[in-house]
């Protein structure tokens, strides 16, 4: 008769290689891609990873076609026991469509609260905070132009009378092209400031909300170990 016995070391080195594989996905917004891959605890949680293009805010119709696609292959695929979707309410319709397509939408905000915090992002929204973060604003201009349609005539009309100031939020990660306020301000004449934010900010919310999202498998893992 075999002995399916195991040494306990054994049993613990299994238990780690379990909670490092990737056992769930995160269909989320590549605006943060850097940050959110350099999240210490991700393995942990045993999370992966899939960053969609930072321009699906703009296009509500191609935001909601990208995370409904990518939810079917998932489950098609039915390589992940759970899809997450860590988007905020980027789209007026994004909880149903997550939904209904087998997903579960995170709630931790947009981008910017996940960063702020929801009580200094309010804050700073309701002083008329325009925002900018390191993945896209180096090519600001870019998206103003081609994808809103502005010159630096509508632009000079159209930022003052909907924002005070901007702020670009500093992560202490680098993107290219590099941000340069100068000439955001003479396109928008906002004047720009800049918030250096403790990254570990946003790891401690993600920590908290996936602890409590996965707590039971997390229990489980422990009584194992």
């Amino acid at each position: 008769m075999k002995n399916f016995s195991r040494p306990e070391s054994n049993i613990n080195a299994t238990v780690h290689n379990l909670s490092h594989k990737p056992r769930h996905i995160v269909i989320t917004c590549g605006v943060l891609r850097k940050e959110l891959s350099a999240w210490p605890d991700r393995k942990r949680f045993g999370l992966e990873f899939l960053f969609l293009p930072s321009s699906l805010d703009l296009d509500f119709d191609r935001m909601q076609k990208y995370i409904t696609r990518a939810l079917q292959k998932i489950h098609a695929a039915n390589t992940y026991s759970r899809a997450f979707v860590l988007y905020g309410q980027c789209h007026p319709n994004i909880a149903d469509f997550v939904q209904g397509n087998g997903g579960e939408l995170v709630h931790l905000g947009n981008c910017y609260e996940m960063l702020l915090g929801k009580t200094s992002y309010r804050k700073l929204l309701a002083a008329g905070t325009y925002f900018l973060l390191p993945q896209w604003a180096g090519y600001w201009n870019k998206v103003f132009t081609k994808n809103l349609g502005f010159n630096e005539k509508i632009g000079q009309i159209f930022f003052p009378e909907m924002h005070t100031h901007a702020c670009y939020l500093d992560t202490g990660f680098v993107y290219k092209p590099q941000f340069e306020p100068q000439s955001f301000t003479a396109f928008t004449r906002l004047d720009v400031q800049i918030k250096k934010l403790n990254i570990d900010d946003l790891y401690d919310r993600l920590n908290h909300t996936f602890s409590h999202l996965l707590k039971q498998e997390l229990l489980c893992q422990e009584t194992l170990l």
